[in-house]
Order: C-alpha cells, then structure tokens, then sequence
C-alpha cells in the first residue's frame, strides 16, 4: 500500500465491507479516546500526553479506532502506541498508521526508528523492522515511559534505518 500522509483519506476493503478512514494528528479532544483504546488493546499508555506533537489518530465515522505516535530525541525516534480495535483490525489501519509515522520521522532526519513489543515483533519486520540489542539503545527509548516496563518484560526491542538509505 502506498503511503498515507496524514489528513489523508483512505478506503480498505476488509473481507466482505468497505471502510472509509481519515488519518490525522490527534487533538487533545481525542485523547480519551485513545487512552481507552490503548487500555483495550493491552499497550503502554505512560508518557502519552492530550496535544502529543506526534500523536496520530485513524479516525471512522468521528470514532477514534486507532492510534500510533511517534517521539524522537532529534536524532532516533521511538514508534509506540500503535493500536487499532478489534473489530476494526484487517482493513489496514494499522500499516497506515505506521506509514505516516515513517513519513514523519523522514520529514525529521531522523536516522533510526526503534520500538518495543511484546506481542508484535512478527508484525514490524514487513515494515522493515530488524531485532536491536538492549544494550545499545538511544536516549529516546532509555528515556521513555515505557522503558521500563518493556525491559522488565521481555519485550523485544527493533529499529529501522538508517532512514537516508530506506
């Protein structure tokens, strides 16, 4: 699928029904929303903030049905918080999200992309995602709210780049 830069409009076709999605940054009025989300889905929602720069939201019919956000320390970013419901899984909404956020960490000259999943790490490699070693981590991530948590865990920790050669 090519990228969706936000703001763009996006239809999938999941099985037998076409949806019609928006991608955007989030607003502080959708924050609720993705807590909820986020809380359903089982991810980390320490260090999210309502008006986040990086924080962006799928959005169907005024319903927020999923999220992924983006912070960076100037040189490597962290791609967290990628979620989408449930029921609304399969259509794509989730590689759209990711998408738009590799476009934002291109649009920052951000070199390298890491993340930490416990569950996904067989998702992120079509995304050109490779494990990365605990060892040699950015501030970025050492300095995230989820940290933490996804060391103490198990999580496995990825990145991408150099963005300049992708």
């Amino acid at each position: 699928m090519p990228p969706v830069r936000f703001g763009a409009q996006r239809i999938a076709t999941d099985l037998n029904r076409t949806i019609s999605f928006s991608i955007r940054h989030a607003l502080k009025s959708d924050f609720r929303q993705v807590m909820t989300l986020l809380e359903m889905v089982g991810l980390v929602t320490d260090g999210l903030t309502p008006g986040m720069p990086d924080l962006f939201v799928a959005n169907l019919g005024g319903l927020v049905v999923g999220c992924a956000a983006l912070e960076s320390d100037g040189f490597s970013g962290l791609l967290r918080s990628v979620g989408v419901l449930p029921v609304n899984r399969g259509a794509g909404i989730g590689e759209q999200l990711v998408e738009v956020v590799h476009v934002r960490a291109r649009d920052l000259s951000l070199e390298w992309t890491y993340l930490m999943t416990t569950t996904a790490d067989k998702y992120f490699p079509r995304f050109g995602y490779v494990h990365a070693p605990w060892d040699d981590l950015p501030s970025v991530v050492i300095g995230s709210a989820e940290y933490s948590q996804c060391s103490e865990s198990g999580a496995t920790v990825m990145r991408r780049g150099p963005w300049s050669a992708t």
